[in-house]
């Protein structure tokens, strides 16, 4: 019996449009990415998903680290632009979830940083979740098994008792091998993968 669905948010409910961000960047003679390949490199983005520092600590880090490559200016501009990007919440997945599982909570499990409360304010998210698990507030980031347990013993339920839906393929991996049922959420605003999380649900249910 499944007791609870533990979905990740970026990749999954959440996509963000970093296309002014690229165009900046391609505008100043920069590869498209050059801010991400800085600020998700893993010395200055672990610290941030496991809480060793702020979500505005890892911001001022990448910009020091950006201002060896550019100049200072150029490299407040690129976060001044990062921070600017907008998001959307994808509410086809939710109702994925809820016609499936319409009495069973949906538990938000996410490699974020002490900025995600703050995010999630206003998307409409929080009035459907029963819980979520904030990397940066256990100090343990998915894939460490770790953080499975964690959430696991947070909502008492077993791991063959929820089920786990992520992009990222190493989390899955991870979570398939403590027992969670699991699925590799693959594409934003793609109908086939939505049907194959609409299959994966139904066997279940």
């Amino acid at each position: 019996m499944i007791k609870a669905i533990l979905t990740d948010l970026d990749g999954v409910l959440r996509h963000w449009n970093n296309k002014s961000l690229f165009a900046f960047e391609e505008a100043k003679g920069l590869e498209k990415g050059f801010l991400f390949s800085c600020a998700f490199k893993e010395q200055f983005v672990h610290p941030a998903i496991v809480g060793e520092v702020s979500h505005e600590q890892w911001l001022d880090n990448v910009v020091s680290e950006l201002e060896n490559v550019v100049p200072q200016k150029l490299a407040k501009q690129l976060i001044k632009q990062w921070k600017d990007s907008t998001s959307e919440i994808d509410w086809r997945v939710v109702d994925e979830y809820q016609a499936a599982f319409p009495d069973v909570p949906i538990v938000l499990v996410s490699n974020a940083t002490t900025r995600m409360d703050q995010d999630l304010k206003g998307t409409g998210l929080l009035e459907i979740l029963s819980n979520k698990i904030n990397s940066s507030e256990i100090g343990l980031a998915k894939p460490n098994p770790g953080f499975f347990n964690v959430t696991l013993n947070t909502i008492a339920c077993l791991a063959e008792e929820v089920l786990f839906i992520d992009d990222q393929i190493e989390n899955i991996d991870a979570a398939t091998q403590l027992g969670i049922h699991s699925f590799h959420f693959q594409g934003f605003d793609s109908h086939k993968n939505l049907e194959s999380l609409k299959t994966f649900l139904a066997r279940f249910s």
